[in-house]
């Protein structure tokens, strides 16, 4: 809002403004209005709640301790993982548990991809600044940000190249949905009930249902020759090709 206000007391443009309209603000309901009062202008916020707009998402992430590798290392060496199988996977879990803990955090679905942690913290900075009112400052810390950014592309741009360079069709199609933002559907088939796969197979059919012909069998002559290829033939073939 500071940098809004900013705008509006050294822009004319925007000074003679009537209405001024923010889209993809990120308020929410707790937001007061006074909060984002502007002088000369009447605040109207309609924001939608979180759960409508389905921009957040809280996660739970494992966090590393720091110190605990030692701790790790010496509770494996006191096992026989060939002969206890199963307590050993219980005992990793119990590990794991011990050595790491839980942290809540939240995940907006339209973050671009090549966000990464220099660049927030590069943000965090060119924001501080612009509180500040430092005017070198700030001009600094802006120039550090748009050079994160620009490296922060470039960095994303060389990780989404590298699926491709290899003839992994697995990768090669994470390369793809990478640069589609292909999300796959998280619902599965035992979510679906009976009467939506009936619905299916009565949609596929209704041409079968009104087709009133009788169908046709062709059956092949007496001097046909059923086509038969045998293992080695297609190793022949293929060693042609890729001689």
């Amino acid at each position: 809002m500071d940098k809004i206000r900013l705008h509006i007391a050294n822009s004319k443009r925007l000074s003679d403004c009537n209405v001024l309209i923010f889209t993809e603000t990120w308020l929410h309901s707790g937001v007061p209005d006074n909060a984002i009062e502007l002088a000369g202008h009447h605040t109207l916020q309609a924001d939608r709640s979180a759960d409508d707009s389905s921009k957040t998402r809280e996660r739970t992430i494992k966090v590393w301790l720091g110190g605990q590798t030692l701790y790790f290392r010496t509770g494996f060496s006191t096992l026989d993982i060939n002969t206890f199988t199963s307590s050993v996977l219980d005992y990793i879990n119990t590990t794991i548990d011990s050595v790491t803990m839980e942290n809540q955090i939240t995940t907006y679905l339209n973050q671009k991809p090549w966000m990464n942690k220099e660049v927030r913290l590069l943000l965090k900075a060119h924001n501080t600044t612009f509180r500040s009112g430092d005017t070198q400052a700030y001009s600094t810390s802006r120039a550090n940000l748009m050079r994160g950014i620009k490296k922060a592309k470039y960095c994303y741009k060389l990780k989404v190249e590298e699926l491709f360079s290899n003839s992994d069709p697995r990768r090669m199609w994470q390369g793809i949905q990478a640069i589609s933002d292909y999300k796959p559907s998280s619902s599965t088939m035992n979510d679906i009930d009976a009467s939506f796969l009936n619905k299916l197979n009565s949609f596929y059919v209704r041409f079968e249902r009104d087709n009133k012909e009788k169908g046709i069998t062709t059956r092949p002559s007496a001097d046909h020759q059923t086509l038969t290829l045998t293992s080695t033939d297609v190793y022949n073939v293929l060693s042609q090709i890729n001689a």
